[in-house]
């Protein structure tokens, strides 16, 4: 496999549970950013993914890929997403048919499965936590809250829609966590002890 087909995600069949297949992929892609860029958008069920960026340089990332979270004006929205399905479907991502070639294929990879479950698992309690996000959405709605009520007369809405639409993350914090181990227990086949183990 070639840098170029892998960079362009154009390889019509990629065998990455053949060990040297995948041992090349990882001299090419950060696996822990491709990683904690999935479970992010995973957390947050970003269906605006065509807006995937990402950077590399030979003199700072060792010519490796690394993801870049962005772009997320279309997440936290729906809460009881299976997103695990969503990026492996075969037909593609959204209405746009964004490509899941690469994700589809790793995740077949039983070590790159068990860097995603315990990289999920981490961020699960120390990141994506609802006490944290909930704490920096209040950080977030404080800071905006004096500019709030002039910038909605502006654009012609209410501050009660806003005040609404924050209320909505909320609860999309609340629910978020259920969510998202029930569907990585079916997704990843995980038994009860896994799921006590993991989660």
């Amino acid at each position: 496999m070639r840098l170029k087909e892998i960079r362009n995600f154009s390889i019509p069949v990629i065998l990455l549970t053949k060990d040297s297949n995948y041992e090349y992929v990882k001299t090419q892609l950060n696996i822990d950013s491709y990683v904690d860029f999935w479970v992010a958008e995973s957390w947050v069920t970003n269906n605006d993914i065509i807006n995937t960026r990402f950077f590399w340089h030979p003199d700072i990332t060792d010519g490796k890929i690394n993801m870049i979270f962005y772009d997320l004006d279309f997440a936290m929205w729906n809460y009881n997403n299976n997103y695990f399905n969503f990026m492996t479907r075969p037909g593609g991502m959204s209405d746009l048919k964004v490509s899941t070639l690469l994700m589809r294929n790793l995740i077949k990879n039983k070590e790159f499965k068990q860097i995603f479950l315990e990289r999920l698992s981490y961020q699960l309690k120390n990141v994506w936590t609802e006490e944290r996000v909930l704490e920096n959405i209040d950080k977030i709605y404080n800071l905006l809250k004096p500019e709030m009520e002039r910038n909605q007369k502006r654009w012609n809405m209410t501050y009660k829609e806003w005040e609404d639409n924050v209320e909505l993350l909320r609860k999309y914090t609340r629910l978020r966590r259920d969510y998202i181990v029930k569907h990585a227990k079916s997704f990843f086949g995980l038994n009860n002890e896994e799921v006590e183990m993991y989660f």
